[in-house]
């Protein structure tokens, strides 16, 4: 039986890890050797749930009322590490620091019911359980993780930087690190065959660049800079490649199980469906805003209370640009392209929103909408709630109009520009 280890990438978006990749070059060498999965998202914006998901397999916990409790309302569900566990495997989880989280993984069986978690004082102890972990001789299944780079951590005696920024960049290369660490033991081991070893970004950060969320930077609305995410599948006999499919956290266990016991499931993803906070919990408009969201390979459709939101990720990575702004909205939620917009002068504009851009954008709204409508509900449903208690905290019959082009108005344009050409004359 081939040995596993599921490695944790705190905070670690593909946004993150490809615009800093001096700070990590060992995940940089293993992506080359790797299955390096360049369509994997994230199905929730919070570790905790992301990491139950990933385990489990599902979203299996909606009833739960708080993020930090009820954890351990799991119904007959098993975990990865359960399943290993009855197959023979030592299954054990090794963390630094022992974050304020710590108690709510074991209690509420975030790995499984029976998995040890052993969470290190400082960072030489971590890296020592680990070595200890794999030179045992029986077949092992272990879940690793790094939290230095939580936006939240100030480990005095191990991260000890002058500011917030250098603090952050030194979280990052503690993460890479270890990763870099782990292939060492292996080798010294001589377990690297006989290994495979799967690191995944649980969701990135979002430094208050849509809304400030009452300081939260991650756990908030499933953007796509938030949960893109890398997972990256290291096995030495297996293949090398760069694989674009669409794959959701929630595939991760079955795609593990094949590879440990040699058997193949095709994915044939059309869409991945993520959220920030469980369907049961309360909304709370100026923190954590119930928010959800399904993607195609290249866009994603988000609701929230505040209305919808539409976004090319190719194009617009950070989510900066609603392309429903462009458009409004009747009752039934049909959106119809605003005509004004056909007098902006820059071509640039003009030559972008063509007939065929429109129809385009319209024909991918319609799909993505009818998708997050059906996701939503069945959801809720699980929850034990109502599609009317879920179209009370989602607003899908709104454009969420936050940003700026709304203020496009051309009779409003006309009057500015006539003041000034009046004020310049004058002169």
């Amino acid at each position: 039986m081939k040995n596993l280890i599921l490695v944790h990438l705190e905070s670690v978006s593909e946004l993150i890890l490809n615009t800093n990749l001096k700070l990590f070059p060992n995940i940089s060498k293993i992506i080359q050797e790797s299955s390096y999965y360049k369509n994997y998202y994230s199905s929730a914006t919070s570790t905790l749930m992301v990491i139950s998901d990933l385990c489990y397999g599902g979203m299996y916990r909606e009833k739960c009322t708080r993020l930090e409790s009820n954890f351990n309302k799991i119904g007959n569900y098993s975990t990865l590490f359960d399943e290993l566990e009855v197959r023979g495997y030592c299954t054990k989880g090794i963390i630094w620091p022992r974050i304020v989280t710590y108690g709510k993984m074991v209690n509420g069986h975030i790995f499984g019911k029976n998995m040890k978690v052993d969470a290190m004082e400082s960072y030489a102890k971590f890296i020592e359980n680990i070595e200890n972990s794999i030179k045992t001789e029986e077949p092992f299944a272990l879940f690793i993780a790094n939290f230095a780079s939580h936006i939240s951590y100030r480990g005095a005696e191990e991260v000890k930087n002058r500011n917030s920024y250098e603090r952050w960049k030194e979280g990052y290369q503690k993460i890479d690190d270890t990763c870099g660490r782990i292939f060492e033991l292996l080798n010294k081991t001589g377990k690297e065959k006989d290994t495979v070893v799967v690191l995944y970004g649980d969701h990135g950060d979002d430094y208050w660049g849509h809304r400030l969320h009452n300081g939260y930077t991650h756990a908030i609305e499933p953007y796509s800079s938030i949960i893109h995410t890398p997972l990256i599948i290291w096995d030495m006999e297996g293949e090398k490649k760069t694989e674009y499919k669409l794959t959701s956290c929630l595939d991760v266990k079955t795609k593990i199980m094949d590879l440990l016991f040699d058997k193949e499931n095709e994915n044939s993803r059309q869409y991945i469906f993520s959220r920030n906070i469980f369907a049961n919990q309360k909304n709370d408009v100026m923190s954590l805003s119930k928010g959800y969201a399904v993607a195609n390979e290249e866009y994603i459709l988000l609701v929230s209370i505040r209305g919808l939101e539409l976004y090319n990720m190719d194009m617009d990575p950070a989510n900066t640009c609603n392309l429903l702004e462009f458009f409004s909205m009747d009752p039934e939620g049909k959106i119809t392209y605003c005509s004004n917009y056909t007098d902006i002068r820059s071509m640039h504009f003009r030559d972008f929103f063509t007939d065929k851009e429109i129809r385009h954008l319209k024909q991918v709204y319609r799909q993505l909408r009818k998708n997050l409508l059906y996701e939503t509900q069945k959801i809720y449903e699980e929850a034990e709630k109502s599609v009317k208690e879920r179209d009370r905290e989602l607003n899908f019959k709104r454009i969420n109009r936050s940003h700026y082009f709304n203020m496009y108005n051309k009779a409003f344009i006309d009057k500015i520009e006539k003041w000034f050409d009046n004020i310049t004359f004058m002169r």
